[in-house]
């Protein structure tokens, strides 16, 4: 299972106030803008640059 499937997974099976001190709901908010903003920012200009300054610098072996 690759990452966004387990993510979409968890986040299916959450459980909105299943933390008794609200700690649960704050690490999934926090990971669910994380996320949010990632995906937002992706297509922008300097993380395109960034991108292709990466892949001609340190070239991945594999597809991460």
């Amino acid at each position: 299972m690759g990452a966004t499937q387990a993510l979409a997974r968890f986040a299916g099976d959450w459980e909105a106030g299943s933390g008794s001190d609200g700690t649960a709901d704050a690490t999934a908010t926090a990971l669910a803008d994380t996320v949010a903003v990632a995906i937002a920012g992706a297509s922008t200009e300097a993380v395109q640059a960034l991108s292709g300054w990466l892949d001609d610098a340190e070239p991945a072996p594999g597809p991460a």
